[in-house]
């Protein structure tokens, strides 16, 4: 799959908007989430898409594949998962992103990939993120192998973070390694998963959303009894200075 000939797709925008966009794809897990489990959402997700937009930042905050592995199903640090074909993860993760990319570039004026790795797939992101740049040349793709990074749009200023790391500091390591996207801003947020339920939370101005996931429950979850979280999905819509619009896919 890595050495195929990446055949670039190019789309005809046919729509745009006065406000932007931000899909925060956090902790799906591909490889144990199927593309047929998401189609309804991900249909719920074009119509929103449709409505048009100035900019739209697709948000990749990691664990987006179950595995950073191949041949084996394991988290970076090798703790050891139960199977998951990585090869079908892949490929099912490739035709959601697929289709969600196309349809913002055919309703918003510009569309940006926002990429940082998770503690289940790292490495495997990275390059996963990387052929999507080939593969979608008219897409802005920040890909990094750091663990936080930060943009703004107009005058919304947000990081973000998978949430396995550094998750207290958060506010003021955007403050400190993004002070000229915070000085420009008027309204600051910081996006963040890994715990794979929704939280909300105002710390003083700064506004953390922690990531919830539709993906269901493994045998890990549940055997420890983390069952009971609502399967969230959001995605927000923000003019030039604050938080309009939240939806629920």
């Amino acid at each position: 799959m890595l050495n195929e000939d990446v055949t670039p797709i190019r789309v005809t925008n046919i729509k745009a908007g006065r406000h932007n966009l931000v899909i925060p794809l956090f902790d799906l897990h591909f490889g144990i989430t199927t593309l047929e489990m998401l189609r309804p959402r991900l249909n719920d997700l074009i119509e929103i898409i449709g409505r048009g937009y100035k900019h739209v930042v697709i948000e990749l905050g990691g664990d987006l594949l179950h595995s950073d592995f191949m041949a084996t199903t394991q988290t970076v640090k090798g703790t050891q998962l139960d199977h998951a074909d990585t090869v079908k993860a892949w490929s099912e993760a490739k035709q959601f992103i697929g289709a969600i990319i196309q349809a913002c570039l055919q309703n918003a004026a510009h569309v940006s990939i926002r990429a940082i790795g998770g503690n289940h797939d790292f490495d495997m992101q990275w390059a996963f993120v990387d052929g999507l740049s080939d593969r979608y040349p008219q897409v802005s793709v920040y890909n990094t192998i750091e663990y936080r990074q930060a943009f703004r749009l107009d005058h919304v200023g947000i990081m973000m973070a998978h949430g396995d790391t550094a998750l207290r500091k958060l506010p003021m390591l955007f403050a400190t390694e993004h002070s000229d996207i915070w000085a420009n801003s008027t309204w600051r947020e910081v996006h963040y998963g890994h715990f794979h339920h929704e939280v909300v939370d105002d710390d003083s101005g700064v506004i953390l959303r922690q990531m919830g996931t539709p993906k269901p429950s493994d045998n890990y979850e549940k055997k420890n009894g983390y069952t009971m979280s609502h399967k969230s999905w959001k995605v927000f819509e923000y003019d030039e200075s604050r938080l309009r619009v939240t939806y629920d896919v």
